[in-house]
């Protein structure tokens, strides 16, 4: 399992399917826990579903897909999320111990934040994804 990094639309050059969050996905309890900490949102708070996906997703579990009041569609300015990335990095740089891999954890959060910077120069919202 990982988070996948999705844009609103394309950006010429840029592969977010190549970000796996693997790392960031195992550690998400840890990191969203520094995050609210820190006073900020965690990541999770940024993985939403195209209505496709929750619907797949729901009928893959047996349950009925949300129609209201759920993240499906939903997109987020990259701005707000590289403020965590961000905020998360600099505490995990003095707090390894924080994360069973650190450095795994420092080198994916680094690769989002570029990501998050490239959306956010073009202005294109993104969202997280959970990728199985």
């Amino acid at each position: 399992m990982g988070l996948a990094f999705v844009l609103e639309k394309d950006i010429p050059g840029v592969e977010p399917e190549r970000f796996k969050g693997r790392i960031l996905a195992s550690e998400r309890h840890a990191i969203d826990a520094i995050a609210h900490e820190l006073d900020l949102r965690g990541l999770g708070e940024f993985v939403a579903f195209s209505h496709a996906q929750a619907e797949a997703l729901a009928d893959d579990m047996k349950f009925d897909a949300p129609t209201t009041g759920s993240q499906s569609g939903h997109w987020f300015p990259p701005a707000e999320a590289r403020k965590v990335v961000i905020a998360v990095r600099d505490y995990l740089q003095d707090n390894h111990d924080e994360v069973m891999d650190p450095e795994a954890v420092l080198d994916e959060l680094d690769s989002l934040s570029k990501l998050l910077e490239i959306a956010e120069t073009h202005r294109v919202g993104f969202r997280l994804s959970v990728d199985y």
